[in-house]
């Protein structure tokens, strides 16, 4: 499978599509899974630097996502 995000890109992820947790996330990607994902796979972990609404650094976190989510719109 091939992620449509990238090390580096910025990405906010809504409360709905992940795993486990509350509210949205802004995450600065800095870890993706190896890309030997199998297609159709419905969640993928991403590891990055949460960042707040104010544009703050928070700190790592790590997300476990619907691959639906980062794919864009047709």
């Amino acid at each position: 499978m091939i992620l449509p995000i990238e090390v580096g890109d910025t990405i906010t992820i809504k409360e709905a599509d992940r795993y486990l947790g509350y509210g949205d996330v802004t995450l600065r990607i800095t870890q993706l899974p190896p890309d030997h994902l199998p297609t159709g796979s419905d969640w993928i972990q991403v590891t990055g630097i949460e960042i707040a609404w104010d544009g703050e650094q928070v700190g790592e976190r790590t997300a476990l996502v619907r691959t639906a989510a980062l794919r864009p719109p047709p």
